[in-house]
């Protein structure tokens, strides 16, 4: 409503001020050509009389006759401007000097119309030459105010007030018009976007950009728009999501259903044997009861990671969080697994920064029981890989890195990283190696890869103590896999 009322001031005040500039120039204009008429006929006198602008009596008298005929003020120049007669009452502007630049082209012998601020603001004025024995001696001007002229005009402002209300009622059809396109155009607009977004399009948007009703009904529709896209963006986002992970259960059931298959269709088979007889020799008998004893150790390994998995991140293992000697858990990791790597003759070589041990920066804070079982199930897998005669390099270092979007703010953390030499891990597996069940060589023996819940394992106390795992491989050298967990203040 206050835009409309604003509408209608301006256009009253844009018509009034036309109006009036309408009528002053039209005012000025009748004023000037009615003396301009009239200019021949006073030229026609001055030359009649023939006496020059010097002859002050009988120039008085001309000018008052003149005055007289026109109805107007009359004045006499001489060529330098200067007033020598002024036919209003009292002295006028007798005495004083017309500017040379509104009566230069009069002098040269033309009558000329203008407008004389001097006389008033509203006066038009036309100037004369005055004409003596064929030599222009100087000037009579004819001043008229434009008030004189109104009053003589009056009726012939009709017209002009007529096409000004016709020009009003124009501009207010236009503005009319205008407003309820304005109105009209969004509304159309909004329900064709409604109209998409029913249909589950959400990709065209009313384009208003008005500071009233409409605009915020724009705002509003936009807004509702975007944030049904991004919920349905979401709930598809979410389907993936769902659908992967049934994928990824089903694939993972395959993979326990195969792995807890092998070993114990492996075991019956051997069983049945010995029961059946067919196996008589003794050191056969010796040889298949490791195998069975070695597949049976395979399966409660497999069944002990599973339940240890699911109960590691359900939360139902107890755990006490307190400082930790992080070099002091590793070297006791590695000393238990010393056995298996004596072995198969690989040596593992454990190097620890003595100096950052002893000043306390490799210290955590966390469960050394679960730590020690991550640590356990990577160096297994480097030795498991590594060829015989080979080498597992452990190290142990802090590190200090910068908070990601932090710019100037570190944290410490421990850093441990064992190296193997095996034949490496294919680049666009590696990213993958962390995950249940996968394992990079498809090919490989499951008896000696295992069931890939080693490393899974690994991965997740690691997350559960705030830190982070990787792994880099050069095939033909061997992987690196190290995890990094933020340190307690030294003491």
């Amino acid at each position: 409503m206050v835009t409309f009322v604003a509408i209608i001031l301006l256009v009253a005040i844009v018509m009034g001020v036309l109006h009036y500039r309408l009528l002053e120039g039209y005012f000025r204009r009748a004023a000037a050509s009615q003396l301009t008429a009239q200019g021949p006929r006073l030229q026609t006198l001055v030359e009649a009389v023939n006496v020059p602008v010097a002859d002050t009596g009988i120039v008085r008298q001309l000018a008052a006759a003149a005055a007289s005929i026109t109805q107007s003020r009359a004045l006499v120049t001489d060529v330098r401007g200067m007033v020598l007669v002024d036919t209003t009452e009292g002295k006028g502007l007798t005495g004083e000097t017309i500017s040379a630049s509104l009566i230069s082209r009069v002098l040269r012998g033309r009558i000329e119309a203008f407008d004389f601020p001097t006389a008033g603001t509203d006066a038009v004025a036309v100037a004369i030459p005055w004409v003596a024995s064929g030599r222009v001696t100087g000037t009579l001007i004819i001043i008229r105010s434009v008030r004189i002229a109104a009053r003589q005009i009056t009726g012939e402002t009709s017209s002009s007030v007529l096409k000004a209300a016709f020009l009003a009622s124009a501009a207010a059809a236009v503005v009319a018009y205008f407003l309820s396109s304005t109105i009209t155009n969004p509304l159309r607009k909004m329900a064709q976007v409604a109209r998409s977004v029913s249909k589950g399009s959400f990709k065209e948007k009313v384009d208003v950009k008005s500071a009233d009703e409409l605009g915020d009904l724009a705002e509003a529709l936009n807004s509702m728009s975007d944030e049904i896209s991004a919920l349905i963006d979401n709930l598809t986002q979410e389907k993936e999501k769902l659908r992967a992970l049934m994928e990824e259960r089903t694939n993972m059931m395959s993979d326990i259903s195969h792995d807890l298959r092998t070993p114990v269709t492996s075991i019956r088979g051997f069983v049945e044997a010995l029961r059946d007889g067919i196996i008589k020799d003794e050191s056969e008998k010796s040889r298949t009861l490791n195998i069975i004893h070695e597949e049976s150790e395979r399966l409660a390994r497999l069944v002990d990671d599973l339940f240890y998995l699911a109960r590691l991140e359900s939360g139902e293992i107890p755990v006490e969080m307190k400082e930790v000697d992080l070099p002091a858990v590793v070297r006791s990791s590695v000393q238990t697994i010393l056995p298996i790597a004596r072995e198969k003759q690989v040596d593992v070589i454990l190097t620890s920064d003595e100096a950052a041990e002893a000043s306390g920066l490799l210290r955590v804070v966390g469960s050394a029981d679960r730590l020690t079982r991550a640590i356990l199930n990577v160096l297994d897998n480097a030795i498991k890989y590594s060829p015989e005669n080979g080498q597992v390099r452990v190290l142990v270092l802090p590190q200090e890195v910068e908070v990601p979007g932090k710019r100037g703010e570190t944290v410490r953390r421990a850093v441990v990283s064992v190296a193997d030499q095996g034949p490496g891990i294919p680049e666009q597996d590696i990213s993958h190696v962390f995950e249940r069940f996968y394992r990079a060589d498809k090919a490989r023996s499951r008896a000696k890869s295992g069931a890939g819940l080693g490393l899974s394992i690994a991965r997740l106390i690691v997350e559960q103590h705030g830190g982070s795992m990787w792994a880099q491989s050069v095939m033909g050298q061997g992987s690196t896999f190290s995890f990094a967990i933020p340190t307690s203040p030294p003491p």
